[in-house]
């Protein structure tokens, strides 16, 4: 591998203000890295936390006689790379998160650390996403923001290799939307394919 595929090519936009709408906790993980990849797509930065990027030596030698170790300006322009990933990584965490990566130095390694604590989801939190979404209630809630929690829920699901049906999914829906709503369940029961998420 030369040093020219070491370091993506197209320069970085820097930028210390970058803000996150989602904030990674402990039961979100699948919401927040979907945050985070387009980020990483549009500034060529996937390789930094798969490890594909690799960082290139701390220092060459000059053309002097005899040759003398200099810094490499390649690996200053991947460093920085890599730390303003790092502080876009730890700009998206809530604070109960910090524990995790607390001490962690790369954008590699804080990924991974993230990656292995909440991605692989065990049976237990399958159970308990299933158990919370289908005792989730509306109550106080607008329609859009129950709706949304519980896709949320199904998405956790899903992503686990727990897949609903959409009519398992809707069950759960109107069995626990409230009153306010059995005419419009009703109507839409009378359909012989189930309602998108998007349509309800």
């Amino acid at each position: 591998m030369t040093s020219s595929q070491m370091i993506p090519s197209n320069s970085i936009s820097f930028s210390a203000h970058h803000t996150f709408s989602v904030k990674l906790t402990p039961r979100n993980y699948l919401a927040w890295k979907t945050q985070f990849n387009p980020l990483l797509n549009y500034q060529n930065l996937t390789g930094f936390v798969n490890g594909s990027t690799i960082a290139p030596s701390k220092t060459i030698k000059d053309s002097s006689t005899p040759p003398v170790e200099i810094p490499n300006p390649k690996y200053e322009t991947w460093h920085k790379k890599d730390q303003m990933l790092h502080s876009w990584i730890f700009s998206s965490l809530s604070e109960e998160i910090f524990p995790y990566v607390i001490g962690l130095s790369s954008s590699y390694e804080v990924w991974q650390a993230l990656s292995q604590a909440f991605g692989p989801v065990s049976q237990n939190r399958q159970l308990q996403f299933l158990i919370e979404l289908q005792e989730l209630k509306k109550n106080d809630l607008s329609i859009l923001a129950y709706l949304q929690r519980a896709k949320a829920l199904a998405d956790e699901l899903n992503a686990a290799g727990r897949p609903l049906t959409p009519s398992k999914f809707n069950a759960i829906i109107y069995h626990n939307i409230g009153s306010d709503y059995h005419a419009i369940i009703t109507a839409l029961n009378l359909r012989s394919e189930p309602v998108s998420f998007h349509e309800l």
